[in-house]
């Protein structure tokens, strides 16, 4: 029997959404935009995350700036991310002094992606103790085939396809999950199992984890392909490690409640893995990472700096392109089409460009009236209408 991975059906919907429409949802509180996404943070995180923001200092960026969205958290994650990669160190001596002693495990991007899951978890463990009804709303008008795109990291959307469509984590999110097998899902052929929608998140999922496992001699029994993808082969992957993504459930995370479990507490383990080895020399480019990260796409300009990604992300990213190739009606809630996400921007295009339907129309949700505009200059062929403000004035219309 074939893996239960959901196939987007010609003239399907495709709805894309982005971070207005978390901002936008009924939970009491949700994740910040960007533009104030540091200065929320602060209010509601009480890990302490002072090497980043003095690191940051360092830099030209005081904390009283960036409470002021200035830089926004994608300017500042861009810049961190470049200076993580060590270019203009000759080795790790010259890169530690730089960075200064705070940051002997963990580089300062590394502290800021804790940072961003962290203020994303409360919201997502509210939406899964009551989802949101306007969420609960879009799930709900799905059609089989239908495809809901999400930039959002948080769970407000998954929480409510769990309850409201035919859903599940087991293949919903466009690759099949073999770790689920063992949980909730140990009976997997049932057919209530199967997602007849889709929720694909191009960078990833708070529930998401990344690890490396190494892949067994030919002839050894697993699960798995004994071989690397394409996308491993053509970057150059040790045939004997893999990448891959497992999911924790969402029935999981609701029964720990806000536990921790969703998140990586960079800061945490840093300090105890410093005073278990304190003599510990890291060797450059070669420190092994913890063995569970959250995997996420965090917000760089360049997302995919990094060739070695997990096959199942590029099998989410498939999936989207098949779905944009099919789509009779594209919705875009919130989600403003920043030519900074350079990929998806491309892949849109692309894929709006060689869709058949003569009959595609492409419907914004959002309050900038620009957006709408932006979209049709990219797509000259496509009918593209601005149609309401907010994600309940949409929800309401349904």
């Amino acid at each position: 029997m074939p893996y239960p991975v959901y196939k987007p059906r010609n003239f399907g919907r495709v709805t894309i959404l982005g971070a207005g429409s978390s901002f936008g949802s009924s939970i009491s509180n949700p994740p910040p935009l960007i533009s104030n996404f540091i200065k929320h943070g602060l209010e509601i995180i009480k890990l302490d995350f002072s090497p980043l923001w003095h690191f940051l200092d360092t830099i030209g960026y005081d904390l009283v700036a960036l409470k002021n969205g200035k830089p926004n958290i994608e300017e500042i994650y861009s810049e961190l991310e470049i200076i993580s990669q060590g270019l203009w160190h000759a080795h790790e001596n010259e890169y530690f002094e730089d960075l200064g002693e705070d940051f002997w495990k963990f580089t300062p991007v590394s502290f800021l992606n804790s940072f961003i899951v962290e203020v994303i978890n409360p919201a997502s463990i509210a939406a899964i103790k009551t989802p949101c009804r306007l969420h609960d709303a879009l799930a709900q008008n799905l059609q089989q085939g239908d495809t809901i795109i999400s930039f959002n990291y948080d769970l407000i959307i998954d929480s409510s396809m769990k309850n409201q469509a035919s859903w599940s984590e087991l293949g919903g999110y466009g690759f099949f999950c073999v770790e689920l097998m063992s949980d909730e899902y140990e009976d997997w052929i049932d057919p209530d199992y199967k997602s007849e929608v889709a929720l694909l998140k191009p960078h990833g999922s708070i529930n998401w984890k990344e690890s490396v496992r190494t892949i067994p001699e030919e002839g050894e029994f697993q699960f798995q392909h004994t071989f690397g993808d394409f996308h491993q082969r053509i970057s150059g992957v040790a045939p004997k490690q893999k990448r891959e993504i497992s999911i924790l459930p969402i029935k999981s995370i609701k029964a720990k409640s806000y536990s921790g479990v969703l998140t990586p507490r960079m800061v945490e383990y840093y300090k105890k893995e410093r005073a278990r080895f304190p003599d510990e020399k890291w060797i450059y480019k070669r420190v092994e990472r913890s063995p569970l990260e959250v995997g996420i796409i965090p917000p760089a300009r360049s997302k995919f700096r990094d060739p070695i990604i997990p096959s199942e992300m590029n099998l989410v990213w498939s999936n989207i392109r098949k779905a944009l190739l099919l789509a009779g009606e594209i919705v875009c809630i919130g989600y403003s089409f920043n030519p900074n996400d350079a990929e998806f921007y491309t892949l849109f295009k692309y894929a709006v460009a060689k869709n058949s339907n003569p009959d595609l129309n492409v419907q914004v949700v959002n309050p900038d009236e620009n957006v709408a505009k932006s979209i049709q200059r990219i797509l000259p062929n496509v009918q593209v209408h601005h149609l309401y403000n907010t994600l309940e004035e949409y929800v309401s219309s349904l």
